[in-house]
């Protein structure tokens, strides 16, 4: 119910699936942080996936993660995910869209991530370490950063169907 003059109640839209958040960050009209743009690439090559391990002196060291990093101003978030994937791995690689994004929140601070799925244009090329090829069914048994867990779950859950 409401008073004469205000505005009707609105109806909650639905996330889309793409439009994850995470359950640990839910910014607030008084919140000043805004999220880190992060963009990450998610490349898939005969079902083995582009992981490194981050090093054990780095924020949230000693986890694995997809090539990825902030995005710079006045860069798209697509071409952030493939100049990081070059930067990091040496692989170029061809950009297939938007996996998922998600906002979390962790010590350090809030980031929203893109992940973007990709396939290496070389695949003979082996990448820089610490980045290497694992199987599917090897990651849900790497540490990952909390945030990248729905993104594992989908991947592991794509081989279901």
């Amino acid at each position: 119910m409401f008073i004469k003059g205000d505005s009707p109640p609105r109806r909650i839209k639905k996330t889309p699936l793409r439009n994850i958040r995470s359950r640990k960050f839910f910014p607030t009209p008084m919140s000043t942080d805004r999220p880190t743009p992060i963009a990450i690439a998610v490349v898939e090559h005969d079902g083995r996936f582009l992981v490194g391990r981050r090093a054990a002196d780095s924020v949230l060291g000693g986890m694995w993660e997809f090539p990825g990093g902030k995005i710079r101003t006045g860069e798209t978030p697509e071409q952030a995910a493939a100049r990081e994937c070059r930067e990091e791995t040496g692989l170029s690689i061809r950009v297939a869209g938007l996996h998922s994004r998600i906002v979390h929140c962790y010590a350090h601070g809030p980031v929203e991530l893109h992940f973007f799925t990709g396939t290496p244009d070389e695949p003979d090329i082996q990448p820089r370490e610490p980045f290497r090829w694992i199987a599917r069914a090897e990651l849900p048994r790497l540490q990952f950063p909390e945030a990248n867990g729905p993104v594992i779950d989908a991947l592991c859950d794509e081989t279901a169907h």
